[in-house]
């Protein structure tokens, strides 16, 4: 296991909750859309709570009830993976999984400016809150909240490259 650099952008693909069995093997909470990720890239990052990265090699990856039991290279006993237990397992960004036109991960959203359909500045978008029907969007100008539910009605459209959303805000269907 290998140390990486801070700065690297990374994405959470897992969350660490339990130490399973006596084996060294991790119990692991998916965060990912595409769990088959953990066998298909072996090599993550366990970025652990204390802000502390390294890198590990997944050699297996087992679905256990709504998660993962997870076994890294050179983890063999239940105290060696309790070392890990808050972890989060994480990938590169440039090495996310291609997602189809109009769709974006949250990282790639969080941090954009949001204008409505004239040009005038709404915020920046802070947190994204995943719900059952729709994700919602949360803009702050700095003074105040905006929720946005992430719709094809009030997101009008989303430009990565020029950092933008823009945005039709619920006040306009009144």
């Amino acid at each position: 296991m290998s140390t990486r650099s801070p700065e690297e952008k990374l994405i959470a693909i897992g969350k660490v909750v339990a130490a399973h069995g006596i084996k060294g093997l991790l119990q692991v909470l998916p965060l990912t859309d595409f769990p088959e990720r953990y066998t298909e890239r072996p090599r993550v990052f366990a970025e652990r709570p204390d802000g502390s990265r390294v890198a590990v090699k997944v050699v297996k990856a087992i679905p256990h009830k709504s998660q993962y039991l997870i076994g890294l290279e050179g983890l063999t006993t239940r105290t060696e993976a309790e070392a890990f237990v808050g972890a989060e397992l994480k990938v590169p960004a440039a090495d996310a999984t291609p997602l189809p036109e109009g769709s974006y991960y949250q990282f790639q959203l969080i941090g954009l400016r949001v204008t409505d359909e004239a040009g005038r500045d709404l915020g920046q978008l802070r947190e994204v809150i995943s719900g059952s029907a729709n994700d919602v969007y949360v803009v702050s100008d700095g003074r105040r909240d905006l929720l946005l539910p992430a719709t094809r009605e009030v997101v009008r459209r989303v430009d990565l490259a020029a950092g933008v959303i823009v945005a039709r805000p619920l006040e306009e269907f009144k």
